[in-house]
């Protein structure tokens, strides 16, 4: 609320989904698809801005109210045989 009223300009985050993307990376790992050359042995995540521009997009992954529109299988290597990199970017 403080970034959409203006009274804050910018935070960071995205550690509240490095959870589904580990899930996720261990289905692939179960399904055959070591991450292990994608990722290396230590796995780091980038923290994201959040500001009035992707707000309204963002806003309610963090917010819990649409969990169930957060679509990990497109980011799964083992069910899209496409894909050559682990993509966890919130913005696609």
């Amino acid at each position: 609320e403080h970034i959409r009223s203006g009274r804050l300009a910018m935070s960071f985050g995205g550690h509240f989904m490095e959870a589904g993307w580990a899930t996720l990376m261990i289905y692939d790992y179960l399904h055959g698809l070591d991450f292990i050359d994608d990722t290396g042995s230590m796995i780091t995540t980038k923290l994201e801005i959040l500001n009035s521009e992707n707000i309204s997009q963002i806003a309610p992954l963090i917010l819990g109210e649409k969990w169930q529109n957060v679509d990990f299988t497109k980011r799964s290597k083992c069910i899209n045989n496409t894909l050559k990199n682990y993509d966890f970017s919130l913005r696609h």
